[in-house]
């Protein structure tokens, strides 16, 4: 019955609360139906608060409810964010427990970051202008920072160097500013610093590298990369030093004997 009183909060307070999770409703009169779907046709529906409506799959007085479900037809309504879900393997006492679990997973959907695993994914998507948007509206909801999250950028930046789109990665170091510069680990320094050099662009890369040795201490990995830079340059004295550095930290690197081999 408190599910039916939900019902008709919704319908005639529909702001009194941001989120309902309605646990198979029952006393679900023509009043109580007509006042919300009332509520729908006078409510920009993108304002509506979130709405999980469940049961069990012998509760007949909900699933033959043809009042009720027609007010949860996407067709007719595409921009609610309500949804009614019928819990196979539950009966009417013990819907409550998978009602809730899964209603704060629905209403806290937007609260974990965006990722992507390709760039055609975060194209479709929407692209950067779709990512702000989704992190300003994400920030005031829950009370967060409204800037795209670490983990995003991180995964746009691997995406443009897996697929060698040098343009895409360049352009979206710069709209990050400040990312490249807040890695923790060597790995991320190089792998940056590695895609530089492969499209020569000699200046970025060993600004890369050196940030990551300023940020994190002797790293045998940036300093070979220092290393890689120099010896593609033809600056064999200073691909010497930087090599040489990282066999002081592991004599047995292969990746640095090798290149100093190669001097």
């Amino acid at each position: 019955m408190a599910g039916g009183i939900g019902i008709e909060i919704l319908g005639s307070i529909p702001k009194l609360f941001s989120g309902y999770i309605v646990v198979s409703p029952s006393h679900l009169s023509k009043t109580r139906l007509n006042s919300l779907e009332r509520s729908i046709k006078k409510t920009n529906n993108s304002k509506l608060p979130f709405l999980l409506v469940t049961s069990s799959p012998g509760e007949s007085w909900l699933n033959h409810n043809k009042k009720l479900r027609s007010i949860f037809n996407e067709k007719e309504h595409p921009e609610l964010n309500w949804r009614y879900s019928i819990l196979d393997r539950e009966e009417h006492h013990t819907t409550p427990f998978k009602s809730i679990n899964e209603g704060i997973i629905d209403y806290f959907h937007a609260y974990r970051p965006v990722n992507f695993r390709s760039l055609k994914e975060y194209d479709d998507y929407g692209g950067l202008q779709a990512l702000r948007a989704f992190y300003q509206n994400r920030g005031e909801r829950f009370n967060l920072s409204v800037d795209i999250d670490k983990s995003t950028k991180m995964f746009i930046l691997y995406y443009a160097v897996l697929e060698n789109n040098y343009e895409r990665f360049v352009y979206y170091e710069r709209a990050f500013e400040g990312h490249l510069e807040s890695n923790t680990r060597a790995g991320w320094f190089h792998r940056y610093g590695g895609f530089y050099l492969k499209h020569r662009n000699f200046e970025q890369a060993l600004y890369v590298y050196n940030y990551g040795l300023k940020k994190l201490g002797d790293s045998k990995l940036l300093y070979r990369g220092i290393a890689d830079v120099y010896a593609t340059k033809g600056e064999k004295k200073k691909a010497k030093n930087a090599y040489e550095k990282a066999l002081s930290i592991d004599p047995q690197y292969k990746k640095a004997l090798e290149g100093l081999n190669n001097l």
